[in-house]
């Protein structure tokens, strides 16, 4: 397979490995019959006391150790098959983060996940360095399994039942993209413009619009976003109903609920022991009153009532706002908003539920704030918030369930994602 990789095109995003460890601790990784092969030549299951990799469920994984982390991984913080037999020797999914990869027409696309801290910070160099490496990995993944990179027949919709061409659909991203890219507007006014074309689009009837008519629409609607948007934000801003704060807990749990590989080998007994404590503190948490129980591991404290007093200063704001920027255009441009990089979801509904993960990342940096302390938010508040979102996005299964997609356009028709987005203190105007 010789198929070209299409990187977004995104000047402003950088990455390096800086070797923070992180994917090694955290993360469970998935191997392919290639990765097995080369783990037993290099011998490594006669030489350490812990079997290198396991079964889980129908696949094999890297085992950790049990305090936490790959069995690769040293204490000074090393890679035992990358110190003894080099880079390419790892497996092909440690090679590969933070990108992702899936096929789109006769080309792959490829996304960057900020859960990698060096991706949320900008560290490194441009992405574009990076495409001969990814062009090796994309064969190597097509070659351990076609299927891997997804069907290159599916098509992405706008709405249900409504198929986006090639062609209509880079318009569709462009004319987002360049929305979201201007400088010159707050971050809140794109996030209410993306939102109201959203709701545009949702509400039309476009089985007959099509190509060259579909692409004078965007180009109309993108002409008369800053009037909409300008009408949107002179309205007086209803605060969030309950059902909009609850919707948005259910969410920012489900995003939180990050199954380790400890977790996931549990026993029949252990593992619905675990499944009840799951089901009573989501309950908890989405009755949105009195203390936060568990949610994130390593933070704990606090109440519901000091995260909503928690503030974001205006240089915070701006940080955040460059943060966002990249973060939304990374997904959009990388292909991870919507269609086969968002749990095949049409477009109206990926992009809502990316704004929704806006407003959880919202909260999460307002709860990290508190339980350190402090009543003002941090900027590596919000980078941590935004990992944790980042990394279940597209990834848990809970997130890509019918309720949850059901629980996105039920806030997206009612009115609930404006409201919200509205009310988040990391995007109000610096």
């Amino acid at each position: 397979m010789n198929l070209p990789v299409l990187l977004p095109d995104l000047k402003s995003q950088q990455w390096d490995c800086y070797g923070c460890t992180r994917c090694c601790r955290e993360l469970v990784v998935h191997l392919t019959q290639r990765d097995i092969d080369e783990i037993e030549r290099q011998g490594w299951r006669q030489r350490m006391s812990e079997p290198p990799y396991i079964r889980l469920g129908r696949e094999r994984v890297l085992n950790h150790q049990p305090g936490g982390g790959c069995v690769f991984l040293t204490e000074d913080g090393r890679c035992r098959i990358h110190a003894e037999f080099g880079a390419e020797a790892k497996p092909l999914a440690c090679r590969l983060y933070p990108f992702t990869l899936h096929r789109e027409g006769d080309a792959i696309r490829a996304g960057l996940r900020f859960d990698c801290p060096s991706a949320v910070s900008n560290s490194g160099s441009a992405l574009t360095s990076h495409r001969k490496h990814l062009t090796r990995l994309a064969a190597e993944l097509h070659d351990a399994g076609p299927s891997l990179l997804g069907d290159r027949a599916a098509p992405a919709c706008l709405t249900d039942g409504r198929q986006l061409t090639n062609a209509e659909q880079h318009s569709f991203i462009r004319c987002l993209d360049s929305w979201l890219r201007d400088a010159n507007r707050p971050l809140s006014q794109r996030l209410l413009g993306m939102y109201h074309l959203i709701c545009t689009l949702s509400r039309a009837k476009l089985q007959k619009v099509r190509d060259e008519e579909f692409v004078e629409l965007l180009d109309l609607l993108a002409i008369d976003l800053p009037a909409a948007t300008d009408e949107l934000r002179a309205q007086a801003a209803p605060p969030p109903s309950s059902r909009d704060g609850k919707l948005l807990r259910m969410n920012i749990f489900a995003h939180c609920e990050h199954v380790t590989l400890a977790q996931a080998r549990r026993s029949f007994l252990a593992g619905l022991t675990y499944r009840f404590d799951q089901l009573s503190r989501a309950r908890r948490f989405v009755r949105g009153v009195g203390p936060v129980p568990k949610l994130v591991a390593g933070f704990h404290g606090g109440t519901f009532a000091e995260v909503a007093r928690t503030a974001c200063p205006i240089g915070v704001r701006r940080q955040v706002d460059e943060l966002l920027t990249r973060y939304l255009r990374a997904r959009l441009l990388g292909g991870t908003a919507f269609g086969a990089g968002y749990y095949g979801w049409a477009a109206v509904d990926g992009l809502s539920a990316l704004l929704l993960a806006v407003c959880c990342v919202d909260w999460l940096a307002r709860y990290f704030t508190v339980t350190e302390g402090r009543a003002a938010i941090m900027i590596e508040d919000v980078h941590h918030a935004l990992g944790v979102v980042d990394r279940t996005a597209g990834r848990a299964r809970e997130l890509g369930t019918r309720a949850a997609r059901l629980r996105v356009r039920y806030l997206a028709s009612e009115g609930g994602i404006e409201r919200l987005v509205r009310s988040a203190g990391i995007v109000g105007e610096a």
